[in-house]
């Protein structure tokens, strides 16, 4: 399976998410998998990345613009498209939309899956109950963030999964 891990956000420090994406991304390969990285150029994830083997693409993601998804979509489509991406994991909710507006174009049945590791509560606004809706399959490390996403943003059960 081609898997793409996506990590987005504090790109200039190391934190617990980018470990865990990273020590994701590694038990993925060793099972296996062929794994990707992508991130923000130069960003402690993808450095790591590069350290420990793995294939790295460096995209400028780390942004609350909204306008800037549009050309990160692209990129992601085409990246999806030439490296037959089946999954993409996203470990951060910062320009979801663009990922799943690539997935969704490339013309491949590509999984958007959202890792959420962090201990705040995504926004409940509509546009965010209506993003998190098509994404495929939610992983939380928590059972009280797994409550947050079926009680606040109608998601069902079966498509999130906790692990502790």
């Amino acid at each position: 399976m081609n898997i793409l891990q996506v990590f987005n956000g504090f790109s200039d420090r190391w934190n617990a998410n980018g470990y865990y994406a990273l020590t994701l991304s590694e038990g993925l390969r060793n099972l296996g998998h062929n794994v990707m990285c992508a991130g923000d150029p130069g960003s402690p994830f993808i450095e790591k990345a590069k350290q420990r083997g793995l294939p790295v693409y460096e995209i400028r993601v780390d942004t609350n613009n909204p306008l800037r998804y549009f050309p990160i979509a692209k990129r992601m489509t085409r990246l999806i498209r030439s490296e037959g991406i089946d999954v993409v994991n996203c470990h951060r909710g910062m320009v979801m939309a663009a990922f799943i507006h690539a997935a969704k174009r490339s013309g491949r049945a590509v999984q958007v899956v959202r890792t959420h590791g962090e201990p705040r509560f995504p926004n409940t606004h509509f546009l965010s109950r209506a993003e998190t809706r098509r994404i495929d399959k939610i992983i939380t490390t928590t059972e009280r963030m797994r409550d947050f996403y079926i009680r606040n943003l109608g998601i069902d059960s079966k498509n999130i999964t906790t692990i502790y």
